[in-house]
């Protein structure tokens, strides 16, 4: 079965942090006692060129409709999402819910926003989505002017995954410029950059896994990840962050000797050398007013500050900081990654400006064109504003820590179903940055609104004969336990006025965790999942009859996933690996093996003979199967990713999703690409019909096509 565990997936998780440490592990960055580009240094002088701004085809600012045709702008005042050029359009969060890393703007009217997959773009007016033509998951932004800016990310395969759904293909490195009308082509560079900053356009210093610099003609490595690590004494781990004053005096931060120190560096226009490797704390980010007042923060503990002398701790704003940002030495904002705070140096002491804690978002950079101008970005697309009259959610003009409206709650979405296009409900769960009890979101055809469980549990699907008659079921929590006892899982009825929990008799010492509800009419509802603590049988398969849900045994051992059928005498269920495939013909249970050795997680079918169920992938083969009223055969497709769920409105419309934002489309031919627009892996799809399909992911995702 694909790694579909939500306990595993923490909502608007702090991936950053993870992140910067999986880039420089593909270098461990450290720096010796002078390394670079001076004599005596110990390794990697200018060690090639890596890339020239002038090569590769531009790629125009269109598709995802840009501040070009207008159509993606979203003020203030409005509601709708961005979409991409097939079609697929954010329902919530609004206008879009993808990661932030990294924000940065040459004034008030010209502000950069990059994450996960994303280059956004604010005009003084809205902000727009720029289309880069590109799949990469930028950590940084930089520039020297409106016409002179980097992003910088990893170049990644479609379909991949950070999430843990899989995918395929090498990640690259690569930066972008813009020249003020258009990105250029993705150029490849020698390690992954997490910031980046500069004295000009012909002075650029990239830091991550190893250290470039931009001379205005190529990029060059001063310092690859192996040398960067060796010159440092074994002592830098990665570099996280880069600022300087001019050329001749710049600094980078990162991680130190361990897990829990940090490192500086500094460069005086010869070479960089090591300045400490057991600061408190893994730095994460910096900045300064000049050479004379730089702070250094990081993930834990206090701020550095640097007085033209010495660093030296500076005790009250202890916190996991991912971003620092001043308009001058009495007016220095940090924003942490860990609860949302952002908190405020006025030249004496540091206070907490907002209260964090009860946000559902995280914050990863800030910046600001001056005092009453200031930007921070974090996860589900969180944008923040400070003006002159404090702090709101950027879209909404919403007082923080409100969510601005169109947001959904959920720490993801898990499945979807409707009655039809003015009733559909959206099921997911919590998370570990958000313990709270789960609303189910449901939409009336204008607006979603967040409807009470009374549960804390992951919910994993929902299903309905009718707009007073839904399931939804799950089990466990995004605090899963060590020992893997999740305790009973979950079933919940809504009747058309409340949910509630329904009664079932879960064997003794056992835990469940149900995955699939289907039913062929309110008096017959399966529901399947897995016994999570079972040495014999991981399978769990109940049954409702219009009175009571009673257990199933089917005969197979596997967890289950899915479930879905044409009648009371057809329903099909799909699993882990091994008879993946378990039909039920009214009277009694037989396996069928899958084409594929992995297991299967989603299905749905047109009618007896035309069904389809999608899987986790492996070593690069997607796992889509086909039943055509005789035997399941494999069903080939370019996509080598994990899908996890399956739906259509007919033989010759057929939508699965899956990792990395993938959605494939059957045309009654062959399997096409539609590009969604996001890299949130994709758990379910419904729609009413072939003009209205909905399909809900990590990150609390909603999309509509």
């Amino acid at each position: 079965m694909p790694e579909r565990s939500r306990a595993s997936r923490a909502w608007c998780s702090l991936q950053a942090i993870a992140l910067l440490a999986l880039i420089a592990c593909g270098g461990r960055a450290s720096v010796g006692t002078s390394i670079g580009s001076s004599a005596g240094a110990s390794s990697g002088v200018s060690s090639g060129a890596i890339a020239d701004a002038g090569t590769g085809t531009r790629v125009g600012s269109s598709g995802f409709a840009d501040a070009g045709d207008g159509s993606a702008l979203v003020d203030a005042g409005s509601t709708p999402g961005f979409c991409s050029p097939a079609g697929w359009c954010w329902a919530a969060p609004v206008p879009q819910g993808d990661d932030l890393e990294a924000v940065w703007g040459s004034g008030p009217n010209d502000v950069w926003a990059v994450g996960n997959g994303n280059i956004l773009h604010w005009n003084g007016i809205a902000w727009s989505r720029n289309q880069s033509g590109t799949n990469v998951r930028f950590f940084a932004v930089w520039g020297s002017g409106p016409a002179d800016v980097w992003a910088f990310g990893w170049g990644l395969p479609v379909g991949t995954s950070l999430y843990g759904l899989g995918g395929v293909g090498a990640v690259t490195n690569v930066a972008l410029h813009w020249d003020g009308s258009s990105w250029s082509a993705p150029m490849n560079l020698s390690a992954g950059v997490t910031s980046a900053w500069g004295s000009g356009p012909n002075d650029v210093w990239a830091v991550g896994g190893g250290i470039l610099h931009w001379d205005g003609t190529t990029w060059s490595t001063v310092e690859d990840s192996d040398t960067l690590y060796a010159s440092t004494n074994n002592t830098t781990v990665g570099l996280n962050a880069v600022w300087g004053s001019g050329p001749n005096d710049v600094w980078a931060v990162g991680q130190g000797e361990n897990d829990n120190t940090g490192a500086i560096l500094h460069w005086d226009g010869t070479s960089w050398s090591i300045v400490m490797t057991n600061a408190g704390s893994l730095l994460s980010a910096l900045w300064g007013s000049g050479p004379k007042d730089v702070w250094a923060v990081g993930y834990s503990g206090n701020p550095l500050h640097w007085d033209g002398a010495t660093w030296s701790v500076v005790s009250g704003a202890t916190g996991g900081f991912a971003g620092v940002w001043g308009s001058g030495p009495s007016d220095v904002w940090a924003v942490d990654a860990w609860t949302g705070a952002v908190l405020h140096w006025n030249g004496t002491a540091w206070s907490t400006a907002m209260n964090g804690t009860s946000n559902f978002f995280v914050l990863q950079a800030v910046w600001g064109s001056g005092a009453s101008d200031v930007w921070a970005v974090g996860t589900c697309g969180t944008i923040l504003h400070l003006d002159e009259n404090g702090w709101s959610v950027a879209g909404g003009g919403t007082p923080v820590p409100t969510r601005s409206p169109g947001e959904n709650p959920l720490g993801w979405g898990g499945g979807v179903w409707g009655s039809g296009p003015e009733d559909v409900w959206v099921v997911g769960g919590a998370s570990l940055s958000m313990p709270v009890p789960t609303a189910i979101q449901h939409w009336n055809g204008s607006a979603w609104s967040s409807i009470a469980t009374g549960t804390s549990a992951l919910l994993n699907a929902v299903w309905g004969s009718a707009p007073n008659d839904v399931w939804a079921v799950g089990g466990g929590s995004a605090q899963g336990p060590s020992d893997g006892n999740f305790g009973p899982g979950v079933i919940l009825h809504w009747d058309g006025s409340l949910w509630s929990s329904a009664t079932w008799s879960p064997p003794a010492g056992d835990s469940t965790v149900f995955q699939g509800v289907w039913g062929s009419g309110a008096d017959d509802v399966w529901a399947v999942g897995t016994a999570t603590l079972s040495a014999a049988s991981q399978t769990t398969i109940l049954h409702w009859d219009g009175i009571a849900w009673t257990s199933v045994d089917s005969g197979s051992t596997a967890g289950l996933s899915g479930v879905w059928g044409s009648g009371p005498s057809d329903v099909w269920v799909v699993g882990g690996q091994g008879p993946a495939l378990t039909h039920w013909n009214g009277t009694t249970w037989s396996s069928f093996p899958s084409p594929n050795v992995r297991g299967l997680s989603g299905i749905w079918g047109d009618g007896p003979n035309d069904i389809w169920a999608v899987g986790e992938q492996f070593q690069g083969a997607s796992n889509i199967v086909h039943w055509d009223g005789t035997a399941w055969t494999n069903s080939p497709t370019d996509a080598g990713v994990s899908f996890v769920n399956v739906w259509g409105s007919g033989p010759s419309d057929v939508w699965a999703v899956g990792s990395g934002g993938t959605v494939l489309h059957w045309n009654g031919t062959a399997w096409s690409s539609s590009f969604s627009g996001t890299l949130e892996d994709l758990y379910g799809v419904w729609g009413s019909g072939p003009g209205d399909i909905w399909t809900v992911g990590t990150e609390g995702a909603i999309l509509h096509h």
